[in-house]
């Protein structure tokens, strides 16, 4: 373990815990689902109960949580004996409180029900902000979250702002937010989907350079911006579902391009999933737990300069099967599936541009 401290500190710009911020956005869901929400090997950190709404209070999720008073329930403060933090999430897609409720009243009202209501944080997922910089956006979304943290000073503060919000081309400029109030804030669940052309869908677009119309919104391009990888949690529909149009990754192949991102030095803090219930319902609770490997520390480390001797690093190709890759590297499919567990959960499904361990010493 000091050996990985090292190497990290000296060779990476960051050095993540084996435990990444893993968020679930919660929004359809009954009270016979808490049971397996609440599971101790669930694997989210911080779940995020939608919505909260200036005009009609908490609906869906959040008001689910009032009703059954959950704050009180043993399931949750066993939850938060473990560490895992519950959040009101406030906004969505629906409302866009912007126009209609000044940001330091909007600010205060969130706040006050998070804390009267037994959470233990406050997210704003506020969408529908229009095209032109005149600042406007961006000072409600500072006034709102500077009186948000007036009124709950340890709570957990959170942002879900699309990624094109990270450019000048909206009233809301989250790089002028962050500027502001960046202080205040714990993280940004980046919204990486549901804008058309700007796909965010492999790990050039996704992490270096975005495509579309939505340019300069990747990862590196948005560190390169000024927002810390401390603060970046990069969020996806946790299935097809889950998307309006674009932006869908399979579970597998996301995982490929956060190992990707990771051998470069780039991976952020976390990955942020839209919605549990489909995680649940379509992929047995697996999403949170493939993607969270690849954060964990090996006991080989494979970071920049330091080489496993055993094993060198594959980027598929289009048309690459793991049959077709063993023949090539003189090994077996089976040795690589062996080796590549952490993100490959089944062997006749990889993904161009996924990263692989291929065994190279001969035993």
């Amino acid at each position: 373990m000091v050996f990985c401290l090292l190497v990290c500190l000296s060779l990476l710009p960051v050095c993540w815990a084996q435990t990444p911020t893993a968020v679930g956005y919660i929004n359809r869901i009954s009270v016979s689902d808490l049971d397996l929400l609440l599971d101790a090997t669930s694997g989210y950190t911080h779940l995020l109960f939608a919505f909260w709404t200036a005009a009609r209070g908490p609906v869906d999720a959040a008001r689910l949580w009032v009703v059954n008073n959950l704050a009180r329930d043993p399931r949750v403060q066993a939850a938060r004996r473990r560490g895992v933090k519950f959040i009101i999430s406030c906004g969505g897609a629906t409302e866009t409180p912007q126009f209609t409720v000044p940001g330091t009243e909007y600010g205060r009202r969130a706040a006050e029900f998070a804390s009267q209501n037994g959470f233990d944080g406050v997210d704003f997922d506020i969408e529908g902000f229009q095209p032109g910089n005149d600042g406007k956006g961006t000072k409600w979304l500072v006034d709102a979250t500077r009186e948000a943290k007036r009124i709950f000073p340890n709570s957990i503060l959170s942002h879900a702002p699309q990624a094109p919000y990270f450019t000048a081309v909206f009233s809301s400029n989250y790089l002028d937010v962050h500027g502001q109030v960046g202080d205040l804030i714990d993280f940004y669940n980046i919204q990486f989907y549901n804008q058309g052309s700007t796909q965010y869908d492999t790990y050039q677009t996704l992490f270096e350079v975005s495509d579309g119309w939505s340019t300069g919104t990747a990862v590196r391009q948005i560190l390169g911006k000024g927002i810390p990888l401390s603060q970046i949690v990069v969020g996806k529909p946790i299935t097809k579902a889950g998307a309006a149009n674009t932006g869908f990754v399979p579970m597998d192949q996301l995982a490929g391009i956060f190992r990707t991102a990771k051998s470069r030095g780039i991976l952020p803090r976390g990955f942020m999933g839209w919605q549990w219930i489909l995680d649940a319902e379509e992929l047995g609770g697996r999403w949170t737990k493939v993607l969270a490997a690849v954060w964990a520390v090996s006991s080989e480390p494979n970071v920049p300069g330091v080489e496993n001797p055993c094993t060198i690093t594959y980027t598929v190709q289009e048309g690459d099967s793991l049959s077709s890759i063993a023949e090539r590297y003189g090994t077996t499919w089976q040795a690589i599936f062996e080796l590549n567990k952490d993100t490959v959960s089944d062997p006749d499904l990889i993904f161009p541009d996924q990263e692989l361990r291929i065994p190279s010493c001969v035993t």
